[in-house]
């Protein structure tokens, strides 16, 4: 897109990840008994999803799977967190309210199934700190069809790609990780680790140093 408006040819340097992510324990593999938890994590805003939420929670209902769910308000008039809130009363359905710590947020993130349905417009080249969180900790995400994750997501196979913006496209892609959950698991594992190895600031020094010197 880029190339295509200035003209000049355009890279994207490693995630700045810092080194206590990229050390963080390695995710135990699923043996497909435990009940999956999906995990929404962030700031509770419309175009990430989170109006999407309370369907889901009720669309899912029954089906042993459960909920994580981050309740960070933020500056959106068109959503009330407080909905969120509210979920904290649903059975399979575990809500924490504002800041945690870095330990116990890459304990969410890691050992879950990541919801990262947001808006295609909003999130066709805007960057996700959630998708890269979710990808070096080994854990599979659920993105939607229309952004930049979904190109990544069919490339690697650490996820599932959710056809459209809707709660009953989100419930769709929620069953079928239900039911793929070992692989899609095997799958995040393999592409953490390689992840690892090409991310982080080192490597984003190395790729500034290289480009440097490309260009004197």
């Amino acid at each position: 897109m880029i190339k295509k408006h200035v003209g000049v040819k355009a890279g994207v340097f490693p995630f700045l990840a810092p080194d206590e992510l990229l050390t963080y324990r390695p995710r135990a593999a699923t043996t497909g008994t435990s009940p999956m938890t999906v995990s929404f994590v962030g700031g509770a805003r419309r175009e990430r999803g989170a109006a999407l939420l309370p369907e889901i929670v009720k669309r899912c209902a029954g089906s042993g799977v459960q909920f994580f769910i981050q309740v960070r308000a933020e500056a959106d008039p068109s959503f009330d967190p407080n909905i969120l809130r509210a979920l904290s009363g649903q059975p399979d359905v575990r809500v924490h309210n504002g800041a945690m710590t870095r330990e116990a947020y890459y304990d969410a993130v890691a050992n879950s199934v990541n919801l990262i349905a947001y808006e295609p417009e909003s999130y066709r080249w805007r960057d996700s700190g959630v998708y890269h969180e979710a990808k070096l900790l080994d854990a599979p995400a659920l993105v939607t069809a229309g952004t930049w994750m979904e190109d990544d997501v069919e490339t690697l196979g650490n996820g599932l790609v959710i056809d459209a913006f809707t709660a009953d496209a989100v419930v769709a892609c929620i069953m079928k990780a239900q039911r793929e959950l070992p692989a899609l698991t095997a799958a995040a594992v393999r592409v953490g680790k390689d992840a690892r190895e090409k991310h982080g600031v080192a490597r984003c020094l190395e790729a500034f140093a290289s480009a440097c010197s490309a260009h004197p």
